[in-house]
Parts: C-alpha cells; sequence; structure tokens
C-alpha cells in the first residue's frame, strides 16, 4: 500500500503493486475455500458478510452506472477493478487474523522508514537541489512535496497519519517501544514534507483521541507533541515556500483549499444537472469530464479529493446509502464490542484528510476495513496475551506466584 506510483502498462491499464497483491489475496482465498481451511472460529461474523454485501452491491451499482454514464466505461472500469481488487485483500485480512501481529509490526516499520525517506529526499531536494526522486513541486505554493513511492504527496501523508496512530495506539500490544518513540518522532514532521494540511490536522486530531481512549497512549502522545512542535519552526524558516499554508491551515479560500472549493462545487453541480441523483455518474468518470485544475497546462484529468462527493457523484444516492449502512454496521458491532475508542479514533481522523483527499479505492483504507471486519470476538483482543485456559495475563501469574511464594 506504501508503493502506488509505479506502475505497468498491461493492455492499456496501469497495472499497481497493490494490484499485484489483491490478485495474490484472492487467489488464496479461493484456494482456502477449496481446501475448506477457513473454520468457524477464523471466519467473519454474520454482521461483517452483511457489511460485505452491502459494498459488493455498491460495486455492482457503481459498474451498470459506469457502463451507461462513463463517457469512457473502461477507464472507469479499469479503476473499479482495482477498488474491487483491494475489497478482496480486505476479506483476505479479515480471515487471517492469525497474521495481524506480523501486519502491524511491518506495516509500522515501514510506515516509519517511508517517513525517513520523506524527510530525507524533501532535504535533499530543497538544500541539494536534488529534485528527481521521491517529491513533486507543490503547484499551487511552491516548494517540494515528498511522496516517496506513493501515488502522490497527499496520499502518502494519509498513509503516514493513519500508521502512526497505528503507533501511538498498538494494537495488541505487539509493538516494541523503541519503533513506537521513533514513529511518534518522525511521523508528523514527515507528514509536514508532505505539504498536506489535512492529514496534519488529522494525525493531531487523532492523537487527542487516542489520549482520551487509550490511556497507556497518554505519555505517548505527549512525547509527540515535545518532539514535533519544536522542530515545526525550524521547518518553517527552511526557505521551502510551500511551508507557508500550514501558516493557515483551515485555509479554503485560496491555494489549493480554494481549488479544492471550486472542483467540489463544480462535481456538485454536475451531479445535481446530470439527472442521475439515483445511479451516479460512473466509477471515477470525474476526470473524464474535466481537466485537473491544479495543473491546467498540462491537460490531466481532474479528481474528486473529498471522499462523500466522490461516492455520490459517481454512484448517486444508492452508492451513498449502501456505503453507510455498510460502515454502521461494521462500526455498530465493534462499539458494541468494546471498540468504540479504537474506531473513533482511526475513522474520524480517516474522514478529515479524506475531505480532501479521498483514497476510495486504495489497499490502504481497504485494509483497515479488512481489520474492522475480521475483529469478531471480544477475547481475540482481551486475551491477546493470556494462555490457553487462563484469565489472566502473564504478569498477572507472576503477580500471583510472588504473592504466594513463602517469605
Amino acid at each position: 500500500m506504501f508503493v502506488t506510483r509505479p506502475a505497468i502498462d498491461v493492455a492499456g491499464a496501469n497495472v499497481r503493486f497493490e494490484v499485484v497483491i489483491g490478485l495474490i489475496c484472492a487467489t488464496g482465498l479461493i484456494g482456502d475455500l477449496l481446501r475448506r481451511r477457513r473454520v468457524p472460529d477464523r471466519s467473519m461474523p454474520l454482521s461483517s458478510w452483511v457489511s460485505l454485501s452491502l459494498v459488493a452491491a455498491w460495486l455492482i451499482g457503481v459498474a451498470i452506472s459506469s457502463a451507461f454514464n462513463s463517457p469512457q466505461p473502461a477507464s472507469s472500469f479499469s479503476v473499479l477493478i482495482w477498488c474491487g481488487v483491494n475489497v478482496l485483500s480486505a476479506v483476505w485480512v479479515a480471515q487471517h487474523s492469525e497474521a495481524w501481529r506480523t501486519m502491524i509490526r511491518v506495516g509500522v516499520a515501514v510506515n516509519l522508514v517511508c517517513g525517513i525517506l520523506a524527510i530525507a529526499l524533501w532535504s535533499l531536494a530543497t538544500f541539494a537541489g536534488v529534485a528527481d526522486v521521491g517529491v513533486q513541486i507543490d503547484p499551487a505554493y511552491g516548494g517540494y512535496a515528498s511522496y516517496v513511492a506513493a501515488l502522490e504527496a497527499n496520499i502518502l501523508a494519509g498513509l503516514l497519519c493513519l500508521w502512526g496512530l497505528v503507533a501511538v495506539w498498538n494494537p495488541r500490544r505487539v509493538l516494541p517501544t523503541g519503533l513506537r518513540l521513533l514513529s511518534i518522532a518522525v511521523t508528523p514532521i514527515a507528514i509536514f514534507t508532505t505539504h498536506t494540511r489535512a492529514a496534519l490536522v488529522a494525525y493531531c486530531v487523532g492523537l487527542i483521541l487516542a489520549a482520551v481512549f487509550r490511556p497507556e497512549a497518554r505519555r505517548l502522545v505527549v512525547a509527540s507533541a515535545l518532539l514535533a512542535i519544536p522542530v515545526f519552526p525550524v521547518l518553517l524558516t527552511s526557505g521551502d515556500v510551500g511551508f507557508s499554508k500550514f501558516l493557515d491551515l483551515f485555509d479554503t479560500a485560496t491555494g489549493t483549499g480554494g481549488l479544492r472549493e471550486r472542483v467540489n462545487a463544480g462535481a456538485l453541480s454536475e451531479w445535481l444537472d446530470s439527472g442521475q441523483l439515483f445511479p451516479g455518474l460512473g466509477f471515477n468518470s470525474f476526470g473524464q469530464r474535466n481537466y485537473d485544475l491544479t495543473q491546467p497546462q498540462l491537460a490531466l484529468p481532474g479528481y474528486i479529493g473529498n471522499l462523500p462527493l466522490q461516492i455520490v457523484y459517481d454512484g448517486g444516492l444508492l452508492a451513498l446509502t449502501l456505503v453507510i449502512l455498510s460502515a454502521a454496521i461494521a462500526m455498530c458491532r465493534l462499539a458494541v464490542k468494546r471498540q468504540l475508542g479504537l474506531v473513533v479514533t482511526f475513522a474520524v481522523p480517516y474522514l478529515l484528510f479524506s475531505v480532501a483527499t479521498s483514497a476510495l479505492w486504495f489497499l490502504e483504507t481497504w485494509f483497515f476495513v479488512g481489520l474492522a471486519w475480521g475483529i469478531h470476538k471480544e477475547r481475540t483482543i482481551r486475551q491477546e496475551h493470556e494462555p490457553a485456559g487462563s484469565s489472566l495475563r502473564p504478569l498477572d501469574q507472576s503477580a500471583r506466584f510472588i504473592e504466594a511464594k513463602p517469605s
């Protein structure tokens, strides 16, 4: 999910690395089904299957809409297939909870590496003029924005935000302290080098939510602030003119904020005037009708960075209803399983940066959906460190042994 920029042309379609991973996951799911290796304890609960069914209905509906309403149906279907393959990846993740510990460790480690590279590549571009690797020019403000190997700088920013919060929350308590400390030190600075205000705001909100819902993370939240805040003034005086956007985090009248407002208004107007309010205008079809306003001289396809608006434009009211129902079912079940704090800490930041940068069909979205679908038993979380047949954690058992030991 961190390597989405490189692509191979296959029959006119861009095939990216995460698509290959998704196809491997799909093959694995078919193999598991044929071998019947998925035992009931490891399969998704009924509510998750209902949520998945609603997602499938959304994809089918938007496929029909794309066939009839997209100016270039083939282009819509190529991205729709990308999204569908990543949905299958989410199912694979949900059904292989035994690998979650490894996934979490690897994800945080790779995120840390990407964060370090983002800072290093931005430094090389800004101070040494090496602007050929891993950075792009900020078209609205100037300066260099790091993307490392992600499709765009703002896509990397969303990844850094989500996985930085994973390091803070430490699901299942599988992350070593050193990795967490490095992550909380690097993540906000790396987000800064992507020139993405929405991701920085989302990350800060996520830290606050983690401090509220995860008491053991409060020291890390404070440490993150103490480490990052002194660095920001240094970055602001570094000479990168693009950092000026961070002086007004909520500006939506000028710069990229103003451009997004114009795009959102144009997309909403197109949808309302189309007469296709219920089925929508076709998956990822906005760019087939409009150029990218951030770089008009290049005549690149435009895109809707606003996730809710993108869902409505592509699939209409039908898509919006199905997606809301699917998400609500998954979140309600997690709330019942006493995972409300976890849901809020990740869902709110995701929604915050996705109204400026939508990652709807990327694996970075569906990986976390897969985790939500797969958390089906409270004991999976509560007994993560418990030996079989015991209700005590190893530390509790040690304490009990010491108390029972004769003086």
